[in-house]
């Protein structure tokens, strides 16, 4: 009868250090790993997930030109490329709905780019339960290759992801005219 208090202790020391540890891997594992494309990530009420990213475009779509006339917003200079980043956000919490301010940046290497526009305009509320697809518009110079993304809502976790095998818009011929001989 004398052993049966220490294994109850025993038991009870194991079974918070097993706590500890697998709470401490989910944190550091998080903070330290980047997602992959199509894999979900947690800030805050959302769960958010990269589709798709899409680079070396020129202009803005016309649907996005249309939204911000719509809401009389000047349409952007380029400077660069305009890269793409279609994302998903799941609102998974019983709160009431929850506008979405949303931080994006792109990441070239150690050079980071904060959207430039996100799509719809205005962006929607997200009601528990729901989903809403966004699309993150970045201008980055022309010889950037993005490698990582982050998300965030309202300044809470961050979510990144590693960049890899993005697609790239298809080139068009050069504007330049060739000198007359």
């Amino acid at each position: 009868m004398r052993d049966e208090p220490r294994w109850s202790l025993l038991g009870g020391v194991l079974a918070a250090i097993v706590a500890l540890a697998a709470w401490l891997g989910r944190r550091l594992f998080h903070r330290s790993g980047l997602l992959e494309l199509g894999q979900p990530g947690r800030s805050g009420p959302f769960v958010i997930t990269l589709e798709k990213v899409s680079c070396g475009h020129d202009s803005l779509p016309e649907a996005a030109k249309d939204a911000l006339r719509a809401t009389e917003t000047p349409i952007p200079a380029i400077e660069g490329q305009l890269c793409f980043a279609h994302v998903s956000f799941h609102n998974d919490s019983n709160s009431g709905n929850i506008a979405a301010p949303i931080e994006a940046d792109l990441y070239a290497g150690e050079r980071r780019f904060a959207h430039r526009l996100a799509l719809p305009l205005p962006l929607p509320h997200i009601f528990p339960g729901s989903e809403r697809k966004l699309e993150f518009i970045f201008d980055i110079p022309r010889e950037a290759t993005p490698t990582k993304a982050r998300f965030s809502y309202a300044g809470r976790r961050n979510v990144y992801y590693r960049i890899f095998g993005f697609e790239r818009a298809p080139s068009r011929p050069s504007r330049r005219r060739s000198p007359k001989s």
